[in-house]
């Protein structure tokens, strides 16, 4: 075999080269003073035959030996069987031949291209040949001449329109939308030297009527430089690098002038690569040379575009992730993972499409420029789609200030749903874009919604989306009545404060769960063994949990019948506290100290709530028995009315003060009962207030408040007489000093001034 792969290039190499010969050229003009055909093609091809005439004697001399003919005809059979093996095989003519193929052609070519003895001795006819060189030096002087006149004629055009250029570029417009009419004009003022240098190069090239090779690579030259000057110009407009007044993509000034550098290497490199890919094949380069050559330019393009993608990874990551906290909570974290591995993707696609361009596949190159021309017009036109569409939801369901202002919590809720509406909405454009991608792509992703599953999934996805809207509808509509009571204009009852927000809750667990069974139910979950499992392990908890049921019926039934609710003063179970928060299942007070303790409704026999509606402070006042009822009476009366009166206690009195009348004939006072009705809860402060006021008007009027007393009795006999008890007043005595007081006292045996009882002794006589 390798004899064989020796001798089969150098068999195939002449026959091409006459072929080559032997192939008509197209016609050429005739120049206007020789009239002479263009004969540098025809020189390359015979400068390759005289290189080859040697390898050809040596096959000859090779195929004169007997027993390499006899392994050559072998191999031959061998190559003729394995052909035919080849072309059998419906997959011969697939990627891995393509990929041989071109590899062969690329080694071929590059072989040539880079080929120094080669090139030397082309440099070497080229120069012996006077015909040669006349045809270069009419080549260089004519091509030369075009290109500085065009050149002159763009930099004059240039300069007369700098004037009106800077007028524009001076322009300021806050507007967006106002700044694309200057862009226009500016895009024009910079295409009109581009198309003066086309049209200057055109004309002369009329005119000078070159020889053929000259005149394609003159073409070659203007295109190539037409073309990069477009592509900048283009650049130039999108993102004005001089003129931030007049740009309209959100871009800075460093960023603009980075893009604008990108887009000058790209536009020049490529219109270079044209240019040297047209001139060398015009010039007689080899099919495999300029196969090479083009494909080296294609490689560099490709490794810088990877050099751009990697060069922006971080920056282009960022603006992927979005600000933080913007969205859910699932879109961030799929965001977040694009932005990482974006890089890699786009890294991977420019690879794919260099080696579909590189293999030569037939279309292959053009089907993927295409799919991703369209891809990206797709995902252009989505985005303003979504644009829109935000646009149009803020615009149809949006709030007037005036409301927002007066109901800021409804502001709070249309904001939630707000965000909501525009996730659907971008997930919705989305989707239609991602399927319309996949068609451009090749993929028939709407003809896969026609067939059955496709139907279903559509089916499922409605049918999931009536049932969450028709759940969040009810819950906002529940919600905003229950929150309308609660904060409507009425101060809401005890009960409502605490039964509305506990009606709220359970509202939103079943909402909840009845919507969450049906969305489980259209996915195709089979919700049955939930349900029945739901009811065993609510059997078992009602067995299990007797006490918990107890808590949760008496409790459900202390709520609805309204003996107290959060913030009244109770006592239940020895406790007296006040009532925190109030659940399902238990109670939870705060004591006077500032103790908690949490009761649960399975304890509760008796409740007294003190302060359910109103409250009253009840007060026993007793006075000395010397004092007039009806003036003491009077006085608490007028004590009433000026509590009333007070700023401070007023508002939460009632009613006018109630004398109930004298209540009691106790042992060392009488005792007047009366009450003050207050609101709820305010009964102790009014009650300490009225007693520092009923001291102090006391103290003024000198109404006594007297001490206990005591009555001693001696006893007395059947005849009713009782024994006799002595008493001795005593003179008073001057107050002594602190040291002698304990001392006179004891000494006297009394204290000075009292009446103390004496007991009888003989000297009394018993009387």
């Amino acid at each position: 075999m390798k004899l064989l792969f020796r001798l089969v290039p150098k068999l195939l190499a002449p026959a091409a080269a006459a072929l080559l010969l032997a192939s008509p050229l197209p016609a050429q003009p005739q120049d206007a003073h020789e009239g002479a055909r263009d004969t540098a093609p025809q020189q390359a091809a015979g400068a390759a035959l005289r290189a080859q005439a040697a390898e050809i004697d040596d096959l000859a001399a090779a195929l004169r030996d007997p027993e390499a003919r006899a392994r050559l005809l072998r191999q031959l059979e061998l190559l003729r069987g394995a052909t035919a093996q080849v072309r059998d095989d419906p997959a011969a003519d697939g990627l891995q031949s393509r990929a041989g193929r071109l590899a062969a052609d690329l080694v071929a070519g590059t072989s040539v291209l880079f080929s120094v003895s080669q090139a030397a001795a082309w440099l070497r006819d080229q120069a012996a040949s006077p015909e040669a060189r006349r045809t270069w030096l009419d080549f260089l002087w004519k091509l030369a001449l075009i290109l500085a006149a065009a050149i002159l004629i763009r930099a004059a055009t240039r300069r007369l329109l700098a004037a009106p250029r800077a007028a524009v570029e001076g322009q300021q417009r806050e507007s967006a939308w106002t700044r694309l009419p200057f862009l226009a004009v500016r895009m024009i003022l910079d295409l009109l030297p581009v198309a003066a240098f086309a049209a200057a190069g055109y004309v002369l090239l009329a005119l000078l009527e070159p020889r053929e090779f000259t005149r394609i690579i003159a073409l070659a030259t203007i295109n190539a430089a037409v073309a990069a000057s477009l592509v900048i110009a283009a650049g130039r407009t999108v993102l004005a690098p001089r003129a931030a007044n007049l740009r309209v993509v959100g871009l800075g000034d460093e960023s603009a002038n980075y893009l604008m550098a990108w887009v000058r290497r790209f536009a020049t490199i490529g219109a270079a690569g044209y240019f040297l890919a047209e001139a060398s094949l015009s010039l007689g380069l080899a099919a495999g040379a300029h196969i090479a050559l083009t494909r080296i330019i294609g490689l560099v393009f490709a490794l810088l575009a990877m050099i751009f993608v990697l060069q922006n990874r971080e920056a282009v990551g960022a603006w992927l992730r979005g600000p933080e906290g913007s969205g859910f909570a699932g879109l961030r974290l799929l965001r977040r993972r694009f932005a990482d591995i974006w890089h890699v993707l786009a890294v991977i696609y420019l690879g794919a499409v260099y080696a579909v361009w590189m293999l030569g596949i037939p279309g292959g190159f053009a089907y993927v420029l295409q799919a991703s021309a369209i891809s990206l017009a797709i995902v252009i036109a989505a985005k303003l789609l979504i644009i829109a569409a935000h646009r149009i939801l803020d615009h149809v369901f949006g709030l007037r200030a005036d409301i927002i202002a007066r109901y800021p919590a409804l502001a709070a809720r249309a904001d939630r749903y707000f965000a909501i509406l525009h996730v659907a909405a971008t997930a919705i454009v989305t989707v239609l874009a991602a399927l319309a991608a996949l068609e451009a792509w090749g993929i028939e992703a709407f003809a896969w919604i026609a067939t059955d599953a496709g139907r279903g999934v559509i089916g499922a996805a409605v049918s999931i989306a009536v049932v969450v809207a028709a759940a969040a509808l009810f819950w906002e509509v529940a919600s905003a009545m229950i929150e309308r009571q609660l904060a409507g204009d009425r101060e809401p009852g005890a009960r409502a404060r605490t039964l509305l927000p506990l009606l709220r809750r359970t509202l939103l667990i079943v909402t909840v769960t009845v919507s969450g069974f049906v969305v489980l139910s259209e996915i195709g979950v089979d919700i049955g063994p939930l349900l029945a499992g739901a009811g065993v392990v609510g059997l078992a908890v009602g067995f299990g949990a007797q006490t918990l049921v107890k808590d949760v019926i008496t409790g459900f039934f202390i709520l609805a019948e309204d003996q107290f609710a959060a913030g009244d003063v109770i006592s239940v179970s020895g406790i007296t506290g006040t009532v925190e928060d109030i659940t399902i299942r238990t109670i939870r007070l705060r004591d006077l100290g500032g103790n908690v303790h949490v009761l649960p409704f399975s304890s509760v026999s008796t409740v007294t709530n003190m302060t359910k509606d109103y409250s009253q402070h009840v007060f026993d006042i007793g006075v000395a028995y010397r004092e007039d009822v009806d003036e003491v009476i009077g006085a608490l009366s007028v004590i009433g009315e000026e509590l009333r009166a007070d700023p401070a206690f007023g508002p939460v009195v009632r009613e006018p003060l109630e004398i109930m009348g004298l209540d009691a004939l106790a042992d060392s006072a009488v005792v007047i009962r009366g009450r003050i009705t207050t609101d709820p809860g305010m009964q102790w402060s009014v009650g300490r207030e009225f007693n520092r006021r009923v001291k102090r008007r006391f103290d003024e009027l000198g109404i006594e408040i007297p001490f206990p007393h005591q009555t001693v009795y001696f006893g007395e006999d059947k005849s009713g007489r009782a024994p006799a008890a002595s008493v001795r007043l005593e003179e008073a005595r001057p107050p002594q000093p602190a040291d002698q007081a304990p001392a006179a006292r004891s000494a006297a045996g009394t204290t000075p001034g009292a009446l103390q009882p004496r007991t009888p002794d003989a000297a009394d006589g018993g009387d």
